[in-house]
């Protein structure tokens, strides 16, 4: 991975413009514009703002590979998901990249007796998307806008152009799944 696309990568994850990040290292938003396109190397001094500016070490910026948090979510970097459903747990496994990222995973956990209407999911900006659940514990039932099904435990569904508008525990036992969402553009 290069330099530029690493500084993208991370000043769109702290959601940084780059007028933002260009002042922070004392450079043009140009020059941070031709440094992120590969365009231009940055001098050690632009180098070492940048790691300042985005709280990295400037090794990280030159190595070719990815940084691990990048590829790897530890239990207590996910992000909960304000629902405003009772019993109803949504945890974002957010990984850096950019905000118009296609893919999305979340962990999900319904209490017995609990209903995820899952429409905040949704987006007009994307033309479709696909859905792929995992039941990890218990049992969901899943409405779509075309059917109904029920998912146990260590089972999966994958779903094309059908929008899910609920998932429910009916059980008593608390249930637990995977839930990831291919955005369609």
């Amino acid at each position: 991975m290069s330099i530029g696309e690493k500084v993208r990568r991370i000043r769109l994850t702290q959601g940084l413009s780059m007028r933002e990040l260009a002042k922070q290292v004392g450079v043009s938003p140009s020059l941070i514009s031709q440094i992120e396109r590969n365009q231009v190397s940055p001098s050690y001094s632009t180098l070492k703002g940048l790691a300042r500016a985005l709280s990295e070490d400037p090794s990280s910026l030159i190595d070719e590979r990815a940084p691990l948090e990048w590829l790897l979510v530890k239990k207590d970097a996910r992000r909960n998901v304000y629902t405003g459903q009772e019993g109803v747990a949504l945890e974002l496994f957010a990984f850096p990249g950019p905000r118009d990222r296609r893919m999305e995973v979340y962990m999900v956990t319904l209490e017995p007796g609990a209903v995820f209407v899952a429409d905040m999911l949704y987006s007009d900006r994307f033309s479709g998307q696909d859905d792929f659940i995992y039941v990890i514990a218990g049992t969901v039932n899943i409405t779509t806008d075309r059917r109904s099904m029920t998912v146990q435990h260590n089972e999966a569904c994958y779903l094309t152009y059908e929008n899910i508008q609920s998932l429910t525990n009916s059980n008593q036992i608390q249930t637990k799944l995977i839930w990831c969402i291919h955005r369609i553009l």
